[in-house]
Order: C-alpha cells, then structure tokens, then sequence
C-alpha cells in the first residue's frame, strides 16, 4: 500500500487525482485483507488436517506396534517348538532338549561323531535309516517237479435214488417164432397133434388120462 494512504496521516487530498489514488490503495488494502484471511482460512484447515492426520498415524503406530508384539511372541513360541524338537549336532546323545526339558519321542539331533541323524523313540537314540527306492522285479524262476499225488479221500455216501420216469411206449410186435405156438390158432400149427395130446398126457377131448384113471 502506498505510504501516503494511512490513518492519521495529517495529510489532505489536494485533488481529484490523490482521490482517485486513495481509492485505489484502499481497494488494494481490502484485496490483501481478503487473501489474507483466505490463507489463514486454508492454513486452519491444513493445520486441521495434519492434527488428523497425526491421531491417525499414532493409532497406526499403536497397532503396529501391537501386531509387532504378537508377531515376536508368536515368533519365540515357534522357535521354543522347534529347540524343543531339533537339538542341533552333538556328539553324543542328549538328555534335555534345546530347552532344558527332557527329550521326548520323536526328538531329533545331528550326532558329529557319527555324521548320521538320530531321533529319540521314546526310550534310546536310533539313527534315521535312509530307505532307497525299491528295485525292479526279477524274473520268475522255473517251475518246480510236480509233487506226488496224494492219498485218495474216503467215498462219499451214496445220494438219494431219482424218481422212477415215466413210461416208455410199447415197441412194436416182433415177428412169430420159429417153433411157437399162436394161441389165436388153436394148436393148429402143431406138426404132429397126436404126439403132443401125448406129450402133453391127454385125450382128444382135452381130458388128462392120469385125471381120468383116478377117478375111474
């Protein structure tokens, strides 16, 4: 602002151009008042912010720092675990563990004299056997002789008998005998009838001749 604009001067506008002067100098006042405030304002919401800003990071800080403690604690537990399982290499076979507490099965360690690992089965230090892969199948061998035959076993017991089958047709008439007697021709075919009366030991009424002696 000019210097011959300001309260209390003594000094008296000569004319109309000092006005002129004076009102220009008093709107440049006003104009840098008003920037003024308008940068306290922002110099307010900054100086806000960064407050805010602040309490955010120390809640931060505050979490991390607890999600550090937890990280550590859980860190330590795991390293007790593994002390409590794997001994190192010793020379020789231990009786406590990483952390003073006696060994318990399934407890490990590197034996130095030997070079070999070794576990704890609950009751004496083995050492770990490394198994390899199994090997591929050899041939078959050839078939051994035939053994001897054995004892023959007791007989079953007989099963129960089938049913009978039905019956078969009746086959044809086979030709006459040479020599037979046909009933149908009443001893007709005989070559000699009187000799067969007698053999036979009847009379030519049919009437058995020891029948008829008897009676008379």
């Amino acid at each position: 602002m000019s210097s011959s604009f300001y309260s209390g001067s003594g000094q008296t506008p000569q004319n109309v151009a000092d006005i002129d002067t004076l009102k220009q100098e008093a709107q440049t006042a006003a104009d840098e008042a008003e920037s003024s405030a308008t940068a306290a304002a922002a110099s307010a919401t900054s100086a806000s912010n960064s407050a805010s800003s602040a309490s955010t990071s120390a809640t931060s800080a505050t979490q991390s720092a607890n999600s550090a403690s937890s990280s550590a604690s859980s860190a330590s537990s795991i390293y007790n675990n593994f002390r409590a399982i794997y001994l190192g290499s010793l020379s020789s076979d231990p009786t406590v563990d990483g952390n003073g507490d006696a060994v318990t099965a399934g407890d490990l360690y590197h034996n130095s004299t030997s070079g070999n690992l070794k576990y704890y089965t609950g009751s004496a230090w083995t050492e770990v056997q490394e198994v390899g892969p199994t090997g591929p199948t050899g041939p078959t061998g050839p078939t051994g002789p035939t053994g001897p035959t054995g004892a023959v076993g007791p007989t079953g017991s007989t099963g129960p008998v089938g049913a009978t089958g039905p019956t078969g047709p009746t086959g044809p008439t086979g030709p006459d005998g040479v020599g037979d007697l046909i009933s149908t021709n009443n001893l007709s075919d005989l070559s000699n009838v009187a000799t067969a009366r007698t053999n036979l030991d009847v009379d030519q009424a049919g009437t058995a001749v020891a029948l008829a002696i008897a009676l008379g």
